[in-house]
Parts: structure tokens; C-alpha cells; sequence
């Protein structure tokens, strides 16, 4: 980086103070594309603390931003999480599902 700099490069390394998230459309940013399921989540969890500590919320942000397929889904193996564990309604499920890669 100092060679490409032309100079040396200072960094000053400073305590952490604490952590600052993001604004709330930031939140769960591939899960708002599905507008069904993002609805029904806000009205379960209607606080930001809730709704970013959601499991449900989280795996199904994992699955539409393609972390998992759409067998896994469906997948028998509570580890992966089935669609109907997400809390759902059929239809938010199936826009889930569609959505999943």
C-alpha cells in the first residue's frame, strides 16, 4: 500500500467504543426483496431488537441471499431449518421459497 501510495501510510489503531448498526432498510437486506415475508416478520417483530434477533428472520435472509438451497428448505434436517419452522404464512413461504437459490 506504501509502495502504491508513493509515501508511508499511517493508521492510528484506536480503542473499539462500541458498535453502531446499520440503518434499519440496511437490515436483513436480501429478505426485503420479499415483500410477503418481510411484512409478516415486522409484524411479529415490531422493534428493531426483536427483529434483528429473530432466528426466523435470519434464516430466511440466509436462504434468499443464498446461503442454502431451496431443497434445504424443504430438507427433513432441523439443522438447516424446514420452510414451515420460518413462521409463515403459505403465501410468504412460497414467495420464500421462490426467492431461494
Amino acid at each position: 500500500m506504501a509502495a502504491a501510495a508513493g509515501k508511508a501510510v499511517q493508521t492510528d489503531i484506536e480503542d473499539f467504543t462500541g458498535f453502531t448498526l446499520a440503518e434499519d432498510y440496511h437490515q436483513k437486506y436480501r429478505l426485503r426483496r420479499v415483500r410477503s415475508a418481510i411484512s409478516e416478520y415486522e409484524s411479529m417483530f415490531p422493534t428493531t431488537e426483536a427483529f434483528l434477533g429473530s432466528v426466523a428472520v435470519t434464516k430466511a435472509n440466509a436462504f434468499v441471499g443464498g446461503y442454502g438451497t431451496s431443497q434445504d428448505l424443504r430438507s427433513d434436517d432441523p439443522s438447516k431449518g424446514k420452510l414451515g419452522e420460518l413462521g409463515l404464512s403459505e403465501k410468504a413461504q412460497a414467495s420464500i421459497l421462490k426467492a431461494a437459490r
